[in-house]
Parts: structure tokens; C-alpha cells; sequence
């Protein structure tokens, strides 16, 4: 049975295996001179053996904590209970002005975001508010299942040079802009002429360049139907 064991003065963190988890894990700013809404960065480690919390979130805990750019000591560590990154979204009411068929007007509108450690990570506009909300649960769940880990820190790097199928055409993901849009280019040329040797349509027979566009890209949504993030 797994018993709480916890790191103290007498512990030898140097002897111990301690791996870096890579967390994207933050707190609100403490101490003398904190400014408002300001993040104090973590980083989180995983000492193996070393249980401050049995069940719960991490079931077996032996995550320990320091404030970021600090070397994890006795003196410094803290026990890890938290998320490996804050999420949070809001929607924003707003009146939209409208023109259709010869007719003008003004409509509501509702701005939803996404907030990755209080920075905008995505957004999209709607005109109802219950498919706002649901759309926002949608992608929550979208983002921790996503096969980007997006709660890493320097998550970019996931991103950018990935291999896709953009429509089911082999690509690869060459520019991340925020917030969440990417941009998509064939993985070669010669893989594109292969592709399309055998489709049996027209359509399919457009060179690359005029499908992704003159320079021969597209830009997309991070959370599009068409990208297939799996080959």
C-alpha cells in the first residue's frame, strides 16, 4: 500500500530521481511589489517515491513544485495539486451592425474567448448565446484531448513543422499565428503530383498551387474539421 512520504530537510533531492514535467503551471503573483492580474510562473517536477497526497487528481501524487528559474530544493519545493494550465473563457455582449437584402440593422453578437494563463488563445463570434456556450464546452474538451499538448510550455514547437492531412492531402504545418489560426502547406511537391495521378475527378487535377492558393499555402482554423492531426 502506498503510504505519504514527504520531502523534508534531510531528504537529498541530488540522490533521488526528479524528472521536469514541463507544465505550463502558473499562480497569481505574490510577494512585495506583485503588480495586479501578473502571473508567478512554476516549474513542476515529479519525485519519484515522495507522496504528499494519496487519490484525488493525480491519484499517487509525487508532484512538487518551485517558482520558475529556481533549482528545486528542500528549502523551496511545494506540493503539486494544481492544473498544469489555467483556462478560462468568457463571452463578451456586443451589437453588431448588419446589412442584407437592401435592409440594415443592428443585431446582437456574442464575442466567446478563450484564455490560456489569462493570454488570448482563441476566439469566435456567434449570434446566440446557448451555441456560444456549447461551442466553448465543445473546444475545452477539444483542447485537453487534443493530440498538441497545449498545456507545455513552448507548445508552439508541437505545432510548427507537424505533419497533417489538410482535406486527406499530405501537409505540413509550416506558421502558428495566434490567436488560433495556422498555415498549411503541401509536404512536397511531388507528394502532392503523386496525390492527385490518383483521383479520378477534375477537380483533384488542380495543380497544388491554385487548391492552397497563389503562393501555394492556406490558412486555417487551429480547430478545423478539415486537418486530420494523425497520418
Amino acid at each position: 500500500m502506498t503510504e505519504i512520504k514527504l520531502i523534508n530537510k534531510g531528504t537529498d533531492l541530488e540522490k533521488e530521481k526528479v524528472r521536469f514535467l514541463n507544465w505550463e503551471a502558473c499562480i497569481p503573483a505574490y510577494g512585495e511589489g506583485s503588480l495586479k492580474n501578473a502571473l508567478s510562473m512554476l516549474d513542476v517536477y515529479q519525485v519519484d517515491g515522495f507522496y504528499h497526497t494519496i487519490g484525488g487528481r493525480y491519484g499517487n501524487n509525487d508532484y512538487w513544485c518551485c517558482l520558475r528559474g529556481q533549482k528545486l530544493t528542500t528549502e523551496n519545493c511545494m506540493e503539486f495539486n494544481g492544473h498544469p494550465c489555467n483556462w478560462s473563457y468568457r463571452i463578451v455582449y456586443s451589437n453588431a451592425y448588419r446589412h442584407k437584402w437592401g435592409e440594415s440593422s443592428i443585431e446582437d453578437s456574442y464575442r466567446c474567448e478563450i484564455f490560456r494563463n489569462g493570454e488570448l488563445f482563441y476566439n469566435f463570434i456567434v449570434n446566440k448565446e446557448h451555441y456560444g456556450i456549447s461551442k466553448l464546452q465543445q473546444l475545452m474538451f477539444e483542447i485537453h484531448e487534443h493530440p498538441v499538448a497545449f498545456h507545455m510550455q513552448k507548445y508552439e514547437k508541437e505545432i510548427i513543422g507537424r505533419e497533417i492531412l489538410w482535406k486527406e492531402i499530405p501537409s505540413v504545418i509550416t506558421q502558428y499565428c495566434k490567436p488560433g489560426r495556422v498555415l498549411i502547406e503541401p509536404a512536397t511537391e511531388t507528394q502532392m503530383e503523386e496525390f492527385f495521378k490518383d483521383m479520378m475527378t477534375d477537380y483533384f487535377k488542380i495543380p497544388y498551387k491554385d487548391k492552397f492558393g497563389q503562393d501555394g499555402y492556406v490558412t486555417e482554423d487551429l480547430f478545423a474539421p478539415s486537418i486530420n492531426w494523425f497520418r
